[in-house]
């Protein structure tokens, strides 16, 4: 019942694939306090430290919170009051990787770990000493790349600027040089005519003189 903002980390290359990698920050699931964007998903009598997003508004109330796993860039709170936390951001982070010419993603990688709420209950002697705290129930991982008989498509698109650049300056570069052929062949042929010109000229000359002599 929300929308997920993810932040720019870094260029990487999937199956060589050149991409845009957006990662879940800590203003993600970050209190209102914190991350003001994320006021109106907090009720307002209720204060939670940074790291968990609180589904009771969309959930029926139930006691139900989303954080990273582990209570990965969550605040301290929530690893001190469960044992066996060990957020490692190798492990436990979500991310994306987006070809930023189509915007296909190409690498898609979601972990997210459900909580549920425990704390007292009066008149119900089984919780009457329960701490309040944040109860890891499960975390999960869902991942989506790009099959193996599209790498090579995407790769395509991916450089397809580059490769449509090179063909244009392919083309420009085989006009100019075809017209510099053109100009020195053209500029030879004239230089031949220019040399060939005074031969045929003092030719006539002598043919002429010859005539005169046997005239006389």
């Amino acid at each position: 019942c929300r929308s997920l903002k993810f932040e720019y980390n870094t260029t990487a290359y999937p199956e060589g694939i050149p991409t845009y990698e957006f990662v879940s920050g800590k203003d993600l699931f970050a209190n209102g306090t914190e991350n003001p964007e994320n006021k109106c998903f907090n009720p307002e009598d209720v204060y939670l430290p940074s790291g968990v997003y609180n589904t009771s508004l969309c959930r029926f109330g139930a006691p139900v919170f989303v954080s990273q796993p582990h209570f990965h860039l969550a605040d301290s709170y929530y690893r001190s009051m469960v044992k066996g936390m060990h957020p490692d951001n190798d492990k436990h982070r979500t991310f994306l990787r987006i070809e930023p010419e189509s915007g296909v993603p190409v690498e898609v990688t979601a972990r997210f770990q459900l909580n549920v709420l425990m704390d007292k209950v009066e008149k119900i002697s089984m919780f009457e000493n329960v701490p309040r705290s944040f109860v890891p129930v499960m975390w999960f991982e869902n991942t989506a790349d790009v099959p193996k008989d599209m790498v090579f498509k995407m790769s395509l698109m991916a450089n397809l600027r580059d490769i449509l650049g090179g063909i244009g300056w392919g083309l420009f570069g085989l006009g100019v040089g075809s017209y510099i052929i053109l100009l020195i062949r053209f500029l030879t042929r004239r230089k031949r005519r220019e040399d060939t010109g005074p031969i045929l000229s003092e030719s006539l000359v002598e043919d002429s003189d010859t005539e005169n002599v046997f005239k006389d």
